[in-house]
């Protein structure tokens, strides 16, 4: 027992030697001094404060760098003199999400561009060979810049927030917001190169590449062989271009090159391409080029260029090779648009399945319907009425079990999910019955019957059922005030629209839900 003792009180003797808390400032005057001394295991944790740093990460993992007030009161400040953070990792796998940012402000990080330094990645955060966790960090008026206005095609700015390569950082509950590349060609706020990036409850908002007419933006998010993940986001008020004709069109809010990307409860809204292109298709939201992409649960509403008469779509594709992209219980509408919502060229499977897509697009469950959102077609809330025709109207084939602001999805359970990134609850405005003054339809969701109840003065009216097309599938009367309608069953599930008309009068038309 003794023995059994010595080995067990040694061993957490040890752990302790390699589990220290280093504090800033009281114990060290900066942040670099700090990580400088830090062994693996170490936290540094930092008093709330304006700390002016450029940090060069130490080749040491499992660091954690805390704040101990939060984001709205630490910062580390670049003084638009360089770059914040830099971790520049001669082994891959010795930075991973051991590592931990949390807490921060990471403001004003600065390159400056010229002829004889062409070239700028990461204004704020370089990343190579690494795979950090930022938490609840904000990102914040950092840029990549030219020294003057004008045309600059020889400068690139890679990432005006973050740039990674060959890395895997995670982003939780982080704010890029008034980022910027300014007066060069450029690639996304966050630019990542065969990396995996993963965005988690992130809000990305107010960004700008403003490039001049002869440069080619690419992606406020931009990835070249890489996988990107965004689940629970709101991507809104960000801007590619300068208000100006050009030559080349932007590569999308979201551009994918030669990669893949998943994008799960996430809103897409009031993003805007500032740039007029000639007759060249680009994608308003996302860009996706020869790569796999899985949407679902997805708004995308209100973005679109801000030039009249601009050839465009909400989501474009370019496939020289097979790759799939699905898209499901989503909504794209009101998106400024000239040919279609969904569109591309070349090879690979596209699939749209239980999606309202504002003009149309083949594939189940699809409608083309006004969402009804709180907002109507104004920018705002984007959460749907409970009128909508998109509440209970997607699949719960391969769907989240919440919504964008965690909420369970569907609601009520045993439903079917919403449409969208927000997801109604059914059972504050239950939908199980459907009622305009005395009429009654029910059940809704209905499996394979239906019962109409009408006043006397309504018995005799027809009733007409139309799908989710507009194409009528049968009319029938009503010749009693009790009418029970079998056999539903041969109908496909989905949404369909019932109406009751004396004549040409419409006393009543109602949305009605079939789900086995």
């Amino acid at each position: 027992m003794k023995v059994c003792f010595t080995v067990v009180l040694s061993i957490c003797c040890i752990l302790s030697l390699h589990a220290r808390t280093l504090q800033v400032p009281s114990q060290y005057s900066n942040i670099q001094s700090a990580l400088n001394d830090c062994a693996k295991g170490d936290t540094v944790l930092v008093d709330p404060g304006n700390y002016y740093e450029h940090i060069i990460w130490p080749e040491t993992g499992d660091i954690k760098l805390y704040s101990s007030g939060d984001k709205g009161n630490t910062s580390i400040d670049g003084s638009k003199t360089g770059r914040i953070l830099t971790f520049d990792m001669l082994k891959k796998s010795l930075i991973d999400v051991s590592t931990e940012i949390k807490g921060f402000t990471i403001i004003r990080g600065f390159i400056t561009l010229t002829e004889n330094n062409p070239i700028g990645e990461g204004g704020a955060v370089y990343l190579n060979n690494a795979g950090p966790k930022f938490s609840n960090c904000n990102f914040t008026k950092n840029a990549i810049a030219a020294t003057s206005k004008g045309d600059h095609p020889d400068l690139t700015g890679y990432g005006a927030a973050v740039y990674c390569s060959n890395s895997s950082p995670i982003f939780k509950n982080c704010m890029f917001k008034s980022n910027a590349l300014l007066y060069l060609d450029g690639y996304g706020i966050v630019c990542a190169i065969n990396s995996t990036v993963s965005f988690d409850k992130c809000k990305i908002i107010d960004n700008n590449l403003n490039s001049p007419p002869n440069n080619d933006p690419s992606g406020i998010i931009y990835g070249s062989g890489s996988i990107i993940s965004i689940d629970q986001s709101t991507v809104t008020n960000n801007s590619l271009g300068s208000s100006q004709h050009a030559s080349h069109p932007p590569e999308g809010i979201i551009a994918v090159i030669s990669g893949s990307i998943n994008i799960t409860n996430s809103l897409f809204q009031n993003n805007k391409h500032a740039l007029e292109v000639d007759d060249s298709p680009t994608g308003n939201v996302l860009y996706i080029n020869n790569s796999d992409a899985c949407i679902s649960q997805v708004t995308t509403a209100n973005n679109g260029t801000a030039v009249s008469g601009t050839y465009n779509t909400s989501l474009y594709y370019e496939h020289n090779d097979a790759h799939t992209i699905t898209v499901q219980n989503s909504i794209f509408w009101n998106n400024h648009l000239y040919i279609s919502e969904i569109g591309g060229v070349g090879a690979g499977t596209i699939s749209v399945i239980y999606s309202d897509i504002n003009m149309g697009y083949p594939g189940t469950g699809n409608i083309d319907e006004n969402p009804d959102f709180i907002s109507g077609k104004s920018d705002g809330d984007k959460h749907l009425q409970d009128i909508s025709p998109c509440a209970g109207a997607g699949t719960l084939i391969n769907a989240p079990n919440v919504d964008l602001e965690g909420n369970t999805r569907p609601l009520p359970s045993k439903t079917a999910p919403d449409m969208g990134a927000y997801e109604v609850d059914q059972s504050i405005n239950p939908r199980f019955e459907i009622c305009s003054e005395s009429i009654a339809v029910f059940p809704n969701l209905a499996y394979d019957y239906i019962i109409i109840e009408l006043p006397l003065a309504l018995v005799g009216s027809i009733m007409e059922f139309y799908n989710s097309l507009g194409q009528i599938i049968f009319q029938t009367p009503l010749p009693n005030s009790y009418n029970v309608f079998n056999g539903l069953q041969k109908f496909p599930d989905g949404i369909y629209i019932l109406e009751i008309k004396q004549g040409s009068k419409l006393f009543f038309t109602k949305k009605l839900i079939l789900e086995r």
